[in-house]
């Protein structure tokens, strides 16, 4: 499968995306409610992976409210808690070794709840320097904590992707 195109066609059949199957080595990070909250509807799927000099996280994530607010890198490794000690699970921003808290990322949702994430951060690394494999992402709205996912649970490893873009000639 590799090395083999997708095509999308609109809903009037037209050649709309495509894109090529290319191998990843990219962590994939499945978010979902904040441990303690009561089921919302924030959902996503981001990819984590090596650049020069650090990490980029990418992705959608869904059921926002219309916002800019924050997602950050946690200590913790899991999105499981109990009511009482939500956080302890995620624990706070992880910036072990710096001389100062980096996650001052933010993102902003549109009007139907949606954001897409594009997050470059410099002096991590998947399995290195400040390893960021295994640990919490969280999601926040302007007040609370409504999000969470672990960078690579549960072996999510996608042995390919696809990144789409324009099918040639389309203009719609």
């Amino acid at each position: 499968m590799v090395g083999r195109t997708i095509v999308v066609h609109s809903y009037t059949t037209l050649r709309a995306a495509c894109g090529i199957i290319t191998p990843t080595a990219d962590q994939f990070t499945t978010v979902g409610t904040y441990p303690g909250l009561a089921a919302n509807a924030v959902q996503g799927l981001l990819r984590t992976g090596r650049t020069l000099g650090g990490i980029k996280t990418t992705g959608v994530l869904s059921g926002l409210t219309a916002d800019t607010a924050g997602i950050h890198i946690h200590t913790g490794s899991s999105c499981a808690a109990d009511a009482t000690h939500p956080g302890e699970a995620t624990k706070g921003h992880y910036w072990d070794g710096l001389a100062s808290d980096p996650w001052t990322t933010v993102y902003s949702s549109d009007d139907k709840g949606v954001a897409t994430i594009d997050l470059p951060m410099a002096n991590f690394s998947l399995y290195n320097t400040r390893p960021v494999y295994g640990r919490t992402i969280v999601v926040h709205s302007a007040t609370a904590r409504v999000g969470c996912g672990v960078i690579g649970e549960d072996n999510h490893i996608y042995p390919a992707t696809v990144t789409l873009g324009p099918y040639p000639g389309y203009t719609g």
